[in-house]
């Protein structure tokens, strides 16, 4: 976003402003809330820095309102007024004021007030409004809202709490392991207590492993593992992440050898949940490995140990069904899969439920019985809708989708889709909502796109700007996917603005492989502008990217681009083409490598 021009900022000021000379817009960059304050404050007096323009409309504040902005000013989203030590007019007054932003019914103070607010507080006054956010949210049963929960509890200094909070709770968290990584590092750097560095050290292991840097968790675990104070408890817990790192690295020996070590630290301590839970880990890998008689041995021993859990028969059932399946046999897996879904109903087991239906479906679909296919697709659909699963539901509702576009239905595609994202409606705190109405909205643009009606792609996009809390990953999509829209209906300038903010967001998480793709398509708008010098330059820079990241498909595709625009009659040109068409055969594309050869005329070796 970017603020207000010049003549729109003068103009807002001529309707709105007090009679006589209009205030200083100097300092104020066209941001509409300072030129509202620069209104209010009904002065024109020399240029200013945000922060006296917050200044000015603070000292306006009663004594009430500044209550309820400071305590407004900790939160990092929207809250109601429940939330506030003040009365609802109090929030009200500050809403008709222009301080606070109102959405339905909860509100949330503009960064540049807030920002300057919190510097306005002392520590003492910080630490106890935050711990007042806690409060506020340790109260829901929402685990987006108990992340940020914990956030506010880390800034109140009560480290022990968060600890403890940590220990029964870690697993909710794990759904932003980015948020909760930082977190948990402030609170190690001031954790004296020893069994707090295991607790922080063991579940930033488990944030880490959530975002693949395994060397890191890695390390946090062989320090637990060091340790010569450990409990028993604590031990286990640390060499089950140990194995689950090996299984994530696909070391399936040293997996089973830590699950097993696991087991044996849990049948000492009697803990039968925690041994069924290390049966179906050596269970589950053995499936990976191959070993489908061990594997099914393993899942009943497991049943063994807790003959009268409901929900453990149908979680086994449904895993019985993966191995079966996996050795061939579709007849068999079928019964347990169906066996699962009776039995995750019987229990009012949504999760499981969708999850046996979404492997049945996935079986149906490599059988190529596509009919049965959609069946359970939709079934699991509703299942993951009433578990609150958005990810797993966007899964299936995607699936549904591409298969009627493949199949000549991208309009029914399309339908399905737009009924998805009025069921996920999101909530204002957490990536999970947010982020699968956007991964909804994704495909809806492209399928929009593939039936030639790129602007009602671009409406779509349009409408998921405002997603709060969406990983930068899906947001670069969201802004690539807009970009070629707009490309197609020949808004360079628009397409261009898209892929520098999908740029600036795969940069922001490290994404080699994506930013060599914006480099290509920034090549295209490029040419479409008609500078291929500037074109071939991007193509260059995108083709010397993919070598440093062994990104083969985005070599071939740089390199196949760039031959288009310098031809093949100079060295560079016939370098790259061969290298090229090399190139997909290398990643069995031959098709590709043909329709190059005869794009660009060259011989066929086997005619010459």
């Amino acid at each position: 976003l970017q603020g207000l021009t010049p003549a729109d900022a003068a103009e807002v000021i001529r309707r709105a402003g007090p009679q006589g000379v209009p205030p200083s817009l100097e300092g104020v960059n066209g941001n509409p809330l300072l030129i509202q304050m620069v209104l209010r404050a009904g002065r024109g007096a020399g240029p200013k820095a945000h922060v006296d323009y917050v200044d000015d409309l603070w000292a306006l504040l009663t004594p009430e309102e500044k209550q309820g902005l400071k305590a407004l000013s900790v939160y990092r989203d929207f809250v109601p007024p429940s939330a506030l030590p003040v009365d609802t007019t109090i929030v009200m007054d500050l809403r008709a004021k222009g301080i606070v932003e109102q959405r339905g019914s909860s509100f949330l103070v503009h960064d540049l007030v807030r920002d300057r607010i919190l510097q306005l507080m002392n520590d003492e006054e910080r630490r106890r409004f935050h711990r007042m956010a806690w409060d506020h949210y340790s109260r829901t049963t929402q685990d987006e809202q108990l992340m940020e929960g914990l956030y506010h509890l880390m800034e109140s200094g009560d480290h022990l709490e968060f600890v403890r909070v940590l220990e029964r709770k870690g697993r909710a968290c794990l759904d932003r392991p980015d948020d909760l990584i930082p977190l948990v590092d402030k609170v190690l750097a001031n954790a004296g207590d020893v069994g707090s560095r295991y607790t922080l050290l063991y579940w930033r292991a488990r944030a880490l492993l959530s975002v693949e840097r395994y060397d890191e968790a890695s390390r946090d675990i062989e320090l637990i593992l060091a340790a010569t104070d450990l409990d028993q408890s604590t031990r286990a817990l640390a060499l089950e992440c140990m194995a689950d790192l090996h299984n994530l690295v696909d070391e399936w020996d040293e997996a089973l050898a830590r699950y097993r070590e696991t087991l044996a630290q849990y049948e000492a301590s009697g803990d039968v949940v925690s041994q069924v839970r290390e049966w179906l880990n050596i269970g589950r890998t053995l499936r990976i490995r191959g070993d489908h008689q061990a594997s099914l041995d393993a899942y009943h021993r497991a049943a063994e140990l807790r003959p009268k859990d409901q929900r453990l028969k149908a979680s086994i059932a449904n895993n019985q069904g993966m191995v079966l399946w996996d050795a061939g046999k579709m007849n068999e897996a079928e019964v347990k899969f169906r066996e699962s879904i009776r039995l995750s109903r019987s229990n009012n087991d949504a999760a499981s439920e969708g999850m046996a239906l979404q492997n049945l479906a996935d079986m149906y679909q490599e059988s190529l019985r596509y009919d049965e296919m959609m069946l359970a697709a939709r079934d699991a659909s509703d299942a993951f809708l009433r578990a609150a699963s958005y990810d797993d539901f966007v899964d299936m509702q995607v699936r549904i989708a591409s298969h009627l576009e493949e199949s000549g239905r991208p309009q029914q595609g399309l339908d399905v889709l737009l009924k998805a994202l009025t069921k996920v409606q999101g909530t204002l705190l957490g990536p999970g909502p947010a982020a699968s109405r956007v991964e909804l909205g994704l495909k809806a643009m492209a399928i929009c796109r593939n039936m030639g009606r790129s602007r009602e792609a671009l409406e779509i996009g349009a409408s998921l700007e405002d997603a709060r809390h969406v990983p930068p990953g899906i947001l670069a999509r969201s802004d690539l996917e807009q970009a070629l829209a707009a490309e197609d209906l020949g808004e360079l300038d628009r397409a261009w603005d898209h892929l520098l903010g999908a740029e600036a967001k795969l940069t922001e998480v490290g994404d080699q492989v994506g930013l060599t793709l914006i480099l290509i398509e920034k090549g295209e708008v490029e040419e479409r502008r008609g500078n291929a010098e500037g074109a071939a330059k991007l193509y260059r820079e995108a083709v010397w990217r993919a070598e440093g990241t062994g990104d083969m498909m985005g070599l071939a595709t740089a390199l196949e681009y760039l031959v288009y625009i310098i031809g093949i009659e100079e060295d560079e040109g016939r370098r790259a083409a061969k290298r090229a068409m090399a190139t997909y055969h290398e990643l069995g594309l031959p098709e590709r490598s043909e329709r190059m050869r005869r794009s660009l005329g060259i011989a066929d070796p086997r005619e010459t």
